[in-house]
């Protein structure tokens, strides 16, 4: 991978299937973490890739979601995906920008391809009249946190779980 900058832009039609296929790997990715936790949604299946294509393709059209994918050397090597929230009485919040996905492609992590899907993402934000933008990461992943604290963030809220399966002898 060559180390210009890449090219980020709002997602179209045709790049819904990179999008499905890079969100599997993000669900295989946190089940992975905590399988106790993160529904396996990863799966290659026919109806599990047609389903995220289908929501993905779904959120294109839809006012308060930004879909960006990140090219290089004219290949898609990321997406980030960006709704916008009012009242979200679960969350507390009055309005925000929620970044629910980041993702880079193996081998092109390490240079500026997260980067610029987070600064795109945070210039849509913006743009939209949003005050804060808010995300999840996965108590496992380290170098995820790490990313978006070098970004600014700080952490204002701790999601925790009891496992009430019950117990396997």
């Amino acid at each position: 991978m060559s180390e210009s900058s890449p090219l980020v832009r709002r997602a179209r039609p045709d790049d819904v299937p990179a999008i499905a296929g890079f969100a599997g790997e993000l669900y295989r990715l946190h089940h992975r973490l905590d399988a106790a936790r993160f529904w396996d949604l990863g799966g290659d299946t026919p109806d599990r890739v047609a389903g995220r294509a289908r929501f993905f393709a779904s959120q294109l059209e839809d006012p308060d979601t930004r879909l960006l994918v990140a090219e290089a050397e004219g290949r898609t090597i990321g997406y980030a995906y960006l709704t916008f929230e009012r009242h979200d009485y679960a969350q507390l919040l009055e309005s925000a920008a929620w970044l629910h996905d980041v993702w880079v492609e193996p081998e092109a992590r390490g240079g500026a391809v997260a980067d610029a899907l987070f600064a795109a993402a945070h210039a849509e934000a913006v743009a939209a009249g949003q005050t804060r933008m808010v995300f999840t990461v996965a108590a496992a992943n380290a170098r995820a946190a790490a990313f978006f604290e070098r970004h600014g963030a700080r952490v204002t809220m701790r999601e925790m779980m009891v496992d009430l399966s019950p117990p396997t002898s």
